[in-house]
């Protein structure tokens, strides 16, 4: 997909709120924090051959030029509501970020997997969309491409993302009276930015 990661593109037509993908993770971190570099390197020696090559080619690219940085970049997190999951998947790791995403990430399969749900029906040769921060869904657009710049390295382009158009600038609207509201109940600790 041009301009963006490497992206995945669904193969047939898909409905709203359908589990469409269930995925056991490539490299499981069940803490809430990042792991570190010599924590990764332990996790990478006792994969088997074949997971090794998978991994690589996950890091395929100028930024992963650490383990590290390939987990940071390609990180799927869900939980259950006690257990947190940071982890690399095959395919989730693959979808791309929008503010206005066509599917989520549902939350844990057991002890070690994810689902992956529709929001809106998805066609044949659309691309399958996840936003990568939750909170996003009350940040405004200025916040939000600061934070995709210094976290992620790009910006998205959705349409919440273009403030110049009237849905850019509802959207915008909409996330700063979230924001505020948020700001109000809950203190400005708890709320980005």
């Amino acid at each position: 997909i041009i301009w963006k990661g490497l992206g995945a593109l669904v193969t047939r037509d898909i409905p709203p709120r359908e589990c469409f993908h269930v995925e056991e993770p490539l490299l499981l971190y069940c803490r809430p924090d990042i792991p570190s570099e010599q924590e990764l390197e332990l996790l990478y020696i006792r994969f088997k051959p074949g997971k090794k090559e998978i991994f690589r080619k996950l890091r395929v690219n100028e930024k992963f030029l650490t383990k590290l940085a390939a987990f940071n970049f390609n990180e799927v997190s869900a939980n259950d509501g006690v257990i947190q999951l940071n982890a690399m998947f095959i395919t989730a790791s693959r979808f791309n970020h929008s503010c206005l995403p066509s599917a989520s990430v549902g939350g844990m399969v057991g002890k070690n997997g994810i689902e992956i749900h529709t929001i809106e029906p998805i066609a044949k040769g659309d691309e399958i969309t996840i936003c990568y921060n939750s909170a996003y869904n009350y940040v405004p657009a200025a916040m939000r491409y600061k934070h995709q710049l210094d976290h992620y390295q790009f910006v998205c382009s959705c349409g919440a993302c273009q403030t110049n158009t009237p849905f850019g600038k509802l959207s915008s609207m909409r996330r700063h009276l979230l924001h505020g509201l948020l700001w109000l109940s809950l203190g400005p600790e708890s709320v980005p930015g």
